[in-house]
């Protein structure tokens, strides 16, 4: 199904990966309240739990897994699938979702260059790709309230905006 203009995902992969949100949300929850947890652990234990939780699912649909540092992209054709969390549903605002990063930041003028690109000079440059991000949102507090995918864009290297965001939960 077309998730975003352009680009195609097929519906039971999406349903995957908000249970995979919906799973991962669920062990961070469950170590919670071990000795030396706080709420970094828990953030950072929900968005590995969930990213490895979806690398089975993007293998089995034809992505293959890279690792750079501490995050895991899925790549397919010309889609790159990153990973991301924020505190609530709305991805819009700066508090519960920070766009601003350099990952997001470079993903947004990566997007910016692919939509727009200059007459004839494509046959000059590699293949590039839609780097989009599924955003499991939610916290300790509330739970897991929303599953998004989306494309981030900039044209200023300093702020960025969605493109396109859809929520699939």
């Amino acid at each position: 199904m077309e998730i975003l203009k352009g680009v195609e995902i097929e519906r039971e992969l999406l349903e995957r990966l908000v249970v995979s949100g919906q799973i991962g949300h669920e062990v961070a929850l469950a170590h919670n309240n071990d000795p030396g947890s706080n709420a970094f652990t828990f953030g950072n234990d929900r968005y590995h739990r969930s990213c490895e939780t979806s690398k089975l699912a993007l293998e089995e649909y034809g992505f293959h897994m890279r690792r750079s540092g501490a995050a895991l992209y899925g790549i397919r054709d010309g889609v790159e699938i990153h990973f991301a969390t924020a505190r609530t549903a709305d991805v819009h605002t700066p508090s519960s979702f920070d766009p601003n990063t350099d990952a997001r930041i470079a993903a947004g003028l990566n997007n910016a260059t692919v939509q727009q690109p200059f007459e004839g000079i494509d046959e000059l440059l590699p293949p590039r790709r839609q780097i989009l991000h599924v955003v499991w949102s939610g916290n300790d507090a509330i739970g897991l309230v929303a599953t998004h995918i989306g494309r981030l864009v900039t044209f200023s290297e300093t702020h960025v905006v969605w493109d396109e965001v859809s929520r699939i939960d």
